[in-house]
């Protein structure tokens, strides 16, 4: 269990989306293990994300509130005019402003409360093909200036490769915390019984463009010349799915690639477990949560060597990593990952499970416990701001659940977190 910080503090974790959205993805998937632990801590949470259709405006589910006020687009300019009455109504006591979607929230406050700005990566040129145009330009402008607004801020982020590029971008001065993220260990295990008697390579993730799936799809095709019994299982749902489907029958691919859809949990395990591979061909995450979930379960891993996806892989499955784009290079490393010894070797298996079991959602969950007690420690409150919209009155906390006030003595989190 995460250990608690002391006193209890009450959490408001802006992202465009939350852990119940049908879209939701891997920063979805760290806001809730992360979340879950942070109340197991004592803590409360308060998640405010965009609204959709068919999910309630409100709903608390293993005691973390979730908030759905407006609809996609409108939620920067929701929480802005909101920022104060939110924080005051809900007393709370430091925010994480999740940067998932590239427009910052605030600087060093909002609404009268410490920000936490998290930036999980940077999309870079992979905007100009997954937005619409004429927003690409615009929103790659707000990227590249984002770092040089966050300076003097206290950023969290997941990877050396995203530290790196806010300080090549401007952030200077900005106190950055790494703090990775972890793995289930207790769910996600290797069980060689169940590895496919055949070639079996997966993608476990969303489609969308700029995760380059159609790279992988290239690549799986000409590397069945010398493995024509290898299929290719596509787990997971996106926008990019009837483009994908196009390239399969064009490469006369239907027998062989199969997309699966959205999938539950336990059935990702289980193809974790019958995977020989696992490619992952994104060119844009903060870490590569489905990296990490493969390895635990003894799956090798294939990447481009770009990102943080080599941070993710790290050294087991170093020589699996391509470069950048080039779909003959990922073939080669899917031909080098179908002949690793994991496939047949269960001790090999388990020695890439144990490096994966060096990031704990625990150890993820306390470090940003101390981060947030160290926010509010430091902080010099303001004189109050003023509001312009109401928050309905149903978001209210009542009296009861008041919080007292952080500890003087929470240690100060370092600025480069180690595994544990």
């Amino acid at each position: 269990m995460p250990e608690s910080t002391g006193d209890r503090l009450s959490v408001l974790w802006l992202n465009q989306l939350d852990p119940g959205h049908p879209w939701a993805g891997g920063a979805e998937r760290h806001i809730a293990e992360v979340g879950r632990r942070l109340v197991a801590q004592g803590h409360s949470l308060t998640i405010v994300s965009e609204a959709f259709e068919g999910l309630p405006a409100e709903e608390t589910r293993g005691g973390i509130r979730t908030l759905r006020p407006v609809r996609r687009g409108l939620l920067h300019a929701w929480v802005l005019s909101n920022a104060a009455r939110l924080v005051r109504d809900l007393r709370i006591d430091v925010v994480l402003g999740d940067l998932s979607k590239i427009v910052p929230w605030g600087r060093h406050s909002i609404g009268g409360a410490p920000l936490v700005s998290v930036v999980r990566h940077f999309s870079g040129h992979t905007i100009f093909a997954e937005v619409p145009f004429p927003a690409p330009p615009a929103l790659w402008a707000v990227e590249r200036l984002t770092p040089i607004f966050l300076r003097g801020s206290a950023i969290v982020t997941e990877s050396h490769a995203t530290a790196t590029t806010l300080a090549r971008l401007g952030a200077g001065n900005a106190r950055i915390t790494l703090i990775p993220p972890g793995v289930d260990s207790s769910r996600f295990s290797p069980d060689p019984e169940q590895r496919s008697p055949t070639p079996l390579i997966i993608y476990i993730g969303r489609l969308k463009r700029y995760k380059r799936l159609d790279l992988a799809v290239r690549a799986f095709a000409s590397i069945r010349v010398c493995h024509p019994d290898a299929v290719f299982l596509i787990g997971g749902s996106g926008s990019d799915y009837e483009r994908l489907h196009r390239t399969v029958a064009r490469l006369g691919l239907e027998g062989s690639v199969q997309f699966l859809g959205t999938l539950p949990v336990d059935e990702v395990v289980r193809l974790y477990r019958r995977a020989w591979v696992h490619v992952q061909p994104s060119g844009a995450e903060g870490w590569g949560l489905t990296a990490l979930e493969s390895m635990a379960c003894g799956t090798p891993v294939v990447a481009f060597n770009s990102g943080s996806l080599p941070e993710s892989v790290g050294p087991r499955c170093a020589d699996l990593l391509a470069e950048d784009a080039n779909v003959g290079a990922l073939a080669a490393a899917l031909t080098r990952g179908l002949a690793r010894p994991e496939v047949h070797d269960p001790t090999e298996a388990m020695a890439l499970a144990q490096y994966a079991r060096q990031f704990s959602w625990d150890a993820t969950a306390d470090r940003y416990g101390q981060l947030l007690a160290e926010a509010v420690r430091s902080w010099v409150r303001p004189l109050p701001e003023t509001i312009s919209l109401p928050v309905p009155s149903r978001w209210s906390r009542t009296s009861s659940s008041s919080v007292r006030s952080p500890s003087e003595g929470v240690e100060r989190v370092t600025e480069h977190v180690e595994p544990a």
